[in-house]
């Protein structure tokens, strides 16, 4: 199965959860940009 389209979402009256493999990737390819910046 394509792993980017695995939906993992979870809503309560406590908020919202995403944890889809693509939202994690995006939030660790945010964080490597913020550490490492890529300079031109």
């Amino acid at each position: 199965p394509d792993l980017l389209l695995t939906a993992a979402q979870i809503q309560t009256s406590l908020g919202d959860i995403d944890a889809r493999v693509q939202t994690q990737l995006q939030a660790i390819e945010e964080k490597i940009r913020e550490l490492v910046p890529i300079k031109g």
